[in-house]
């Protein structure tokens, strides 16, 4: 399944990649190859699309 697919490219603000220590000590174990880290924008108040 690709996770990524249903992300629309303009709503990405920012992408972090976390690798080694950083990433062991938020996420343990399941990290043990890097985390990227996906954010996403916000929508503006009273904005509706």
């Amino acid at each position: 399944m690709n996770y990524l697919a249903g992300i629309n490219p303009n709503d990405i603000e920012s992408i972090d990649v976390l690798k080694d220590a950083s990433a062991a000590a938020i996420y343990g174990s399941r990290a043990a190859n890097g985390v990227i880290l996906i954010t996403t924008k916000k929508e503006e108040a009273g904005r509706h699309v």
